[in-house]
């Protein structure tokens, strides 16, 4: 089974999300998955920075969905 990573970063403050991020990566275990999610997850954060993640109680969701592989 493969993975495909997709994050959601959401304002709290604003209870609002921005559309999902869908990884073009594809993941042979879910374990490789989820590693590459907190790893994406701190990246976003870093970019974002800590005053706006304070300002707009920013956090970072995701989840490893399983990809369908149907063959034509």
């Amino acid at each position: 089974m493969k993975y495909t990573l997709v994050l959601i970063i959401c304002s709290q403050l604003q209870s609002d999300c921005y559309p999902p991020l869908i990884s073009h990566k594809e993941f042979p275990t879910k374990y490789d998955c989820l590693q590459e999610g907190y790893k994406e997850s701190q990246t976003i954060l870093d970019g974002i920075g800590q005053e706006q993640v304070n300002t707009y109680d920013i956090i970072v969701k995701f989840t490893c969905q399983e990809k369908n592989e149907k063959t034509i």
